[in-house]
This record gives structure tokens, sequence and C-alpha cells, in this order.
């Protein structure tokens, strides 16, 4: 019975992350914050320069990528080999 109470409190303590994070990241868009220039550039021309081929998104499930940053060490992706 008592982990009936710990689930009901965890779900709780979940519901207000998720709402503080919600309130944060409003407050941030609509005030803006001193260090992130521009806040809301990342919702300017979101597909711009996306693919508009079925083919591209297909590779881009079963084909391991290389990550520039990472000295070409492969980014884990999804394989269905």
């Amino acid at each position: 019975m008592w982990l009936t109470g710990v689930q009901d409190t965890a779900s709780i303590i979940q519901i207000f992350m998720l709402i503080f994070l919600d309130l944060t990241g409003i407050v941030v868009l609509i005030v803006g914050t001193k260090t992130v220039p521009d806040p809301r550039a990342s919702f300017r021309n979101p597909f711009e320069n996306s693919s508009h081929s079925a083919y591209d998104y297909a590779v881009a499930l079963v084909e391991d990528h290389a990550d520039p940053t990472t000295d070409g060490r492969t980014l884990p992706t999804f394989s269905m080999r």
C-alpha cells in the first residue's frame, strides 16, 4: 500500500518539474536572457536546408554517421543490421 503513495509522490514531483521547465522556457522566450544573445533564433526557419527526400530520411535511420567533433568515432544510430 505504501508503494502507491511513493508512486503518487514521484508522479506529482514529475508534474511540478515539467511545469517548472515549461515556465522557465516561456520566461526566457518572453523576457530573454543575457547569456543567450537571441533565444528565438532556433524558431526562425526551423526546416531551412533540410532534405525533402524520403530516401535521405531512410538512409539516416540505417546508416552510421561519423561525428566530426569526435575524430571520426561514430554516433549511436538506429541500425537494421
